[in-house]
């Protein structure tokens, strides 16, 4: 069954200057640091142009599928989950960071949510006219 989830993200742009209008600061703070990918990714970057307008990226497509059960839950709280998206838009890694409390114990809940996110599609990150990785902090929270 298909779930509505309330999204709220933040991309986090790793080595890439906050240049936002004409206010200038360093660069963002890493937190895909766990995720090979992301270092691998990193790694290919060549260097962030300065005074570059950011384009920030926008969910293309996904939805989450809600384990089945015949269990009436409570759910309080939210899951949080950090993905790693490359230059074209593709998810290619992600780990939940925090669940929400599920009273009964609900674990196929949380491999539903790190399986389907891992399927998403997003714009890519845009740092001038070069499309760019990124690291996406999400919130997600039940609504049914």
């Amino acid at each position: 069954m298909k779930i509505l989830l309330s999204c709220a993200a933040v991309a986090v742009l790793a080595v890439i200057p906050t240049n936002v209008g004409a206010q200038e600061a360093g660069p963002i703070p890493i937190n895909c640091a766990w995720s090979t990918t992301w270092s691998e990714l990193k790694a290919a970057m060549p260097p962030a142009p300065t005074g570059a307008k950011i384009t920030p990226p926008k969910k293309k497509r996904g939805s989450i599928d809600r384990p089945d059960s015949n269990v009436r839950r409570t759910i309080t709280g939210a899951w949080t989950v950090e993905l790693v998206i490359d230059d074209k838009g593709d998810v290619r890694d992600a780990r939940l960071i925090q669940a929400p409390m599920i009273e009964p114990p609900w674990p196929e809940y949380d491999v539903a949510i790190l399986k389907s996110v891992r399927s998403w599609k997003y714009s890519p990150l845009l740092l001038g006219n070069q499309p760019w990785p990124y690291c996406m902090t999400l919130t997600l929270r039940d609504r049914e």
